[in-house]
């Protein structure tokens, strides 16, 4: 009987010290629902920081009745407005990692480089205001945590009609590098993930269009855009949730700085 009872706390112990709790920013999109699910799904703690309260609403309810025994909390987090962000919800809440999904940078309607208004409009809300977060958020943070930056496979790849993303994105995995020193004190690693086309609504939606355009199918379009991935698929969100699991997990002990594309060897094939 002492024996059961021992065990039996040395479970309960175990299982209070490994709960970690990871920061989303921003996780109402494909990839952050993805990335939430796994995350509760592995026993992690999730803090989802986002700007759409309705969103993360419908998203936390999903999470609660699927987890309920997970600790899940929303923070609204209106970083477009650098003046607005406020930290204070996470006073008590020590973070193990961080995921940083910032917004899609909007096209360039500019034949060429964007013109200066443009720039400062996206530049803000798509890397500099996200990155002040970041900065923000190492006294919240504990010892050998993780950071995990959602940059794009335009910083590995040029693509003429993303003018902006192709700054922007590779604006991130510089930022990587200050930012993993500025982490140091507190061994925090610091990583990007760069996908490729994955298979969200938002690029069947584009796959659908060009299909339609050439008056064939879906799958036909589809077959013919993936013959420069060395895999002949796209990815799916899970793919990259996966990922970023293991760069936010002490599988990643000894990964510091690393930009990680998921695309399928497509960005390496040329």
């Amino acid at each position: 009987m002492r024996i059961f009872f021992v065990v039996f706390v040395s479970w309960v112990w175990t299982s209070v010290v490994s709960a970690k709790t990871i920061l989303i920013l921003v996780a109402t999109g494909e990839l952050g629902v993805a990335i939430s699910h796994l995350l509760c799904e592995k026993d992690y703690d999730i803090v989802v920081a986002v700007r759409d309260k309705d969103k993360a609403d419908k998203l936390i309810g999903n999470l609660k009745s699927r987890y309920p025994n997970k600790a899940i909390s929303y923070m609204h987090m209106d970083y477009s407005k650098p003046a607005a962000i406020d930290l204070s919800a996470l006073n008590g809440i020590a973070l193990d990692g961080v995921v940083v999904i910032p917004p899609r940078p909007a096209f360039s309607t500019t034949v060429g480089i964007p013109t200066k208004e443009e720039w400062d409009a996206v530049f803000a809300l798509t890397y500099s205001s996200p990155l002040e977060v970041v900065r923000r958020l190492e006294p919240y943070m504990n010892k050998e945590g993780s950071v995990v930056i959602m940059s794009g496979i335009t910083s590995e790849q040029y693509i003429p009609t993303y003018q902006n993303s192709n700054v922007i994105r590779l604006a991130w995995t510089g930022a990587i590098k200050n930012l993993m020193h500025q982490f140091s004190q507190k061994s925090i690693r610091v990583n990007a993930i760069s996908p490729g086309t994955i298979l969200t609504e938002f690029n069947k939606s584009k796959i659908q269009k060009r299909a339609e355009s050439k008056g064939i199918c879906f799958e036909e379009e589809l077959k013919r855009s993936i013959s420069n991935v060395p895999l002949k698929q796209y990815g799916q969100p899970m793919d990259v949730a996966k990922v970023a699991y293991f760069l936010l997990s002490d599988l990643a002990s000894h990964v510091n700085g690393v930009n990680l594309p998921i695309d399928g060897g497509e960005s390496l094939s040329y």
